[in-house]
Parts: C-alpha cells; sequence; structure tokens
C-alpha cells in the first residue's frame, strides 16, 4: 500500500505487530471515538466520545455553536460506512447509503467536505475511495465485500429529494429549520432499511419537529453524562416507541477551545440575550422563536461584489403617527438572490410628497414592483402614487394581516442563503442587522391560537420594510444549489457575470 499522506500519520499506520495492530482494529469497530483517534488521527474531547460511541438508532445533537457538531457528525458517518458489515441493517446488496442532508446542498456539503478531508488523512481509508466527486464519495468496506456511498442532497422544503431512496444513516444537519413535511415524508419511509437517523442543530425555539424529537427524549446527555429524563410523575421515562430518542446537549462552553476565546462570547452575549441563550447555551427560547438566527445573519453580512442585477424591487414601511420612520428600501436582484443596495428614510407622513419621492426614484431604478405597507395611512400613499404616475406599480400589503407570512418568507431567503446585505453603507446595515435579528415569532400557549412577529428593539421600521421588499423572492419548494467552488471562500464571494 502506498502512504503519500502530508503530516504525521495516524496511530493505527504505525503498528507492525500484527497482534497489537488486530486489537487495534478491533477497538475501532467497536468505537467510533477510537476510529477517530487511531485511523484519523484526531483528538476528541470527553463530552462527544459519548456521542461518537453511541449506538441507538435516533439520536439528536442539540448544542451551541463551535462545539464540533460537523466534525463528530462526519466521524460518526465514515465510521458507519467503513463498519457498515457490522452495524448497518439491510445491506444485502453490498451497498450502504449514508447520506448527508440540509434544506440546502451547501450547508450539507459542509459535512461531506468534512468527510472527505477525514478520510484522505488515513491512508487506510484513502486507498478504499472507489469514486469521489465534490459532492459524492464511494468507499469499500473494511473487509471488502462491499461498499458504502456518502451523497449529499438538499431538502428544501417537502423532502422530495429522499423519497424512495435507500438509505442506512442519515444525517440532517441544521435540522431546526427542517419543516414537519419533510419529517413526514422521510421518516415514514425508512421502515425497509431500519435506518440510524442523525439530527444536528442550534435550536430555533419551542416548537416544530425538532423540538418536538428533543422532547421525546429518554436520556439527555450533558458533558458526556447521561441523566435521565422525568416525566410527570417525577420519575425517569422508559425507552418506549414514544420516547425513543438519545439527546446530546452540548453548549459551548464544554469546548475547551470556544470557551478559551472570550472575546468572541462577548460579541455574541452583546447583540441580545437570546443569541447568547441559542448561540452559545443551545437552549430552546421560551416567550419565542428569533426569526434570524445570529449565524444567518452574519453570512447576509459577508462582503461581495456588486452583481449586474437583473431587475430592482422596492418597498416602502410608512411611519403613520408612531415614532417609526418612513423607510423606504431599494433591493436588486439577481439569480434569486436579494441585494438591498439603498435606503432612504424621512420623519413626514406627508404622502403626497412621499409619493413624489417614490416617482423620483422609479425614474432611476425602474422597479419591477413597488411594495406598500397598505395598513392605515399606506392605502392612502397607494392612492397617491397611481396619481403621481399612474405607471407606478404599487402592490399594496395589508401588513397586519399578513405580517407572519412576510417574515416566514424572509425566513426562508435567508436559510437559503438568498439574501445579503453587504452592499449597504454601514449606517443602514447595522440598523437593519439590529432589527431583524430582534424580531421573534411568538407562539401562543394553544395549537390554536395563532403565532405573531414581535421585536424586542425599540423600531421595526427597517426590519419590516426588509420583510416587504423580499416579498416577490417568496421560496417555498425551489432551492438554490450553489457550486461547490463558491463555498469556502470565506472573505469574499464574486456575484457578478
Amino acid at each position: 500500500m502506498t502512504k503519500k499522506v502530508l503530516g504525521n500519520l495516524p496511530p493505527i499506520e504505525l503498528i507492525t505487530d500484527e497482534v497489537e495492530y488486530a486489537k487495534c482494529f478491533q477497538e475501532c469497530a467497536k468505537s467510533a471515538a477510537a476510529f477517530a483517534v487511531n485511523f484519523l488521527g484526531l483528538e476528541v474531547f470527553d463530552y462527544n466520545k459519548a456521542f461518537l460511541d453511541c449506538n441507538e438508532r435516533f439520536i439528536v445533537y442539540r448544542s451551541g455553536r463551535q462545539v464540533g457538531k460537523t466534525r463528530n457528525a462526519a466521524i460518526k458517518a465514515i465510521w458507519f460506512g467503513y463498519f457498515a458489515p457490522l452495524v448497518a441493517n439491510n445491506i444485502d446488496e453490498g451497498v450502504c447509503n449514508v447520506v448527508i442532508a440540509s434544506i440546502t446542498k451547501d450547508q450539507a456539503y459542509l459535512i461531506f467536505r468534512k468527510i472527505s478531508d477525514f478520510v484522505h488523512k488515513s491512508p487506510i481509508l484513502a486507498d478504499n475511495i472507489v469514486y469521489e466527486t465534490k459532492s459524492e464519495l464511494t468507499m469499500r468496506w473494511y473487509d471488502g465485500g462491499g461498499i458504502t456511498n456518502f451523497i449529499v442532497r438538499p431538502i428544501g422544503d417537502t423532502g422530495d429529494s429522499l423519497r424512495g431512496f435507500t438509505v442506512h444513516f442519515a444525517i440532517l444537519d441544521e435540522a431546526a429549520y427542517i419543516p414537519q413535511v419533510v419529517y413526514d415524508a422521510f421518516i415514514a419511509s425508512t421502515v425497509t432499511t431500519k435506518p440510524r437517523i442523525l439530527l444536528t442543530s442550534t435550536p430555533k425555539g419551542r416548537s416544530g419537529a425538532f423540538y418536538n424529537f428533543c422532547e421525546r427524549s429518554y436520556v439527555i446527555y450533558k458533558k458526556g453524562v447521561p441523566e435521565p429524563v422525568l416525566d410527570q410523575a417525577g420519575k425517569p421515562r422508559k425507552k418506549t416507541q414514544k420516547y425513543n430518542w438519545v439527546q446530546f446537549h452540548v453548549t459551548t462552553f464544554d469546548n475547551p477551545f470556544a470557551a478559551s476565546d472570550p472575546e468572541v462570547l462577548d460579541v455574541i452575549r452583546s447583540i441580545s440575550k437570546s443569541a447568547e441563550r441559542q448561540e452559545l447555551y443551545g437552549e430552546f427560547l421560551d416567550g419565542g422563536n428569533a426569526v434570524i438566527s445570529y449565524n444567518l445573519m452574519q453570512e447576509a453580512l459577508v462582503q461581495v461584489q456588486r452583481p449586474k442585477f437583473e431587475y430592482f424591487e422596492c418597498s416602502v414601511d410608512t411611519s403613520g403617527k408612531g415614532s417609526d420612520e418612513t423607510v423606504i428600501i431599494t433591493a436588486g436582484v439577481v439569480s434569486g438572490c436579494l441585494f438591498p443596495i439603498e435606503v432612504y428614510t424621512e420623519v413626514t407622513t406627508d404622502q403626497v410628497k412621499l409619493a413624489r419621492k417614490i416617482n423620483e426614484l422609479y425614474k432611476v431604478y425602474g422597479y419591477r414592483r413597488i411594495y406598500v405597507d397598505s395598513t392605515a395611512v399606506g392605502e392612502t400613499l397607494v392612492d397617491n402614487c397611481r396619481n403621481e404616475n399612474p405607471a407606478l406599480p404599487i402592490y399594496g400589503l395589508n401588513f397586519r394581516e399578513f405580517k407572519v407570512d412576510l417574515y416566514v418568507n424572509l425566513e426562508r431567503l435567508f436559510e437559503h442563503r438568498l439574501i445579503n446585505l453587504s452592499l449597504l453603507d454601514q449606517f443602514h446595515r447595522d440598523k437593519l442587522d439590529e432589527q431583524v435579528r430582534s424580531m421573534y415569532f411568538e407562539f401562543g400557549k394553544h395549537k390554536e391560537t395563532p403565532e405573531k412577529v414581535r421585536t424586542d428593539a425599540p423600531h421595526d421600521d427597517y426590519a419590516d420594510a426588509l420583510a416587504l421588499v423580499a416579498y416577490g423572492q417568496q421560496r417555498g419548494e425551489e432551492i438554490q444549489e450553489l457550486d461547490g467552488e463558491q463555498l469556502f471562500n470565506d472573505d469574499y464571494v464574486d456575484w457578478s457575470d
């Protein structure tokens, strides 16, 4: 076997005694943590050893940021794929499939890239690669009796890409963002292969499938130590058909590396108390559910080069008699991606003058559509705009009635990485950043109580205008798949032709 590997060889590569080698190999076949150390040459912290070695079929990994979630999911996937004859069900045809899925392909690709990198760290594993592309990798089993396919799949809003697919191990990343309908379609289709299912995510709020699966746990691991979940009578739950999930709750402070970087932790803390609880402690929010999480906002603020836009959209959130400003946002659109590029604000409530300003902007940008909050004085503004210029493509939306829908759509754009705020000037970018991150969904105490959109900031005029201008880029089942070369440029993204 040719051993061309940069850096130090993994420990198992250095064993020359056959008996010792066999003993190490057998240990690795039983323990994914030992496999990580001996085959991949990786250090495994104590709090993740229990996760790696957990052989339960249903596992939910709820965490804060920077805990090694992607890293450990990749290790577990490689171990499962290599030792498939020992751990997988229904692989009589000699093929095992490990599927890594998320709302968008680029998110799932992060785990897949870890898998590829780790496999190439081990000469033994690298020599067993049969086929590899940017989104698929096929590797022979340890005994040469079959193969495992590692496959990336985008889920979208329906899970159609997973239907009818033979899965032996499914890793659903950012699981808190996956709609219930996807779980309904996917889980029911896995009865024949009885796959292992791993859900990994930072939580959003006390609702949705991810939260429900956490609630169906019969045991929860904290810092690698199992603690029974108590039932309503105060007694430890027993594993049943209803309570059949094992939950791992990992905070950012569990990771010695992350916990030793106080500057980053302080940045997250300074945003809001909800961000600290979600992003550091991996906690579900009691009072609501943040519309846009910290990490998604950070991705939307990554600097990009201004592209050649296909068309422009406009939104107007009128101030009325409140303390909010009237906010007009102009946004360019290319390939379905929204880029706010200009913000105009004023305190006046003179609807005639505001209609003239909107018409002036229309002469510059030739908007495809202009969305106006038609609630209260907004209806008057629509009439004034039509009087000013009958050709204005004005669309009035009752914000009071459709506010939740507008913010759900905005949330979807962020999740699909189809919105970027970096082309705005610093002042308006900061205002949007602050207000949007302060918006959250509030759920009623009863299922029949409709959800609402709230804010813990003094104003929401910028946020409402952004939700309005995003209306034209509605995202349902459609998903965007970015080229693999584009995904890992951390500092700069070129959206130009």
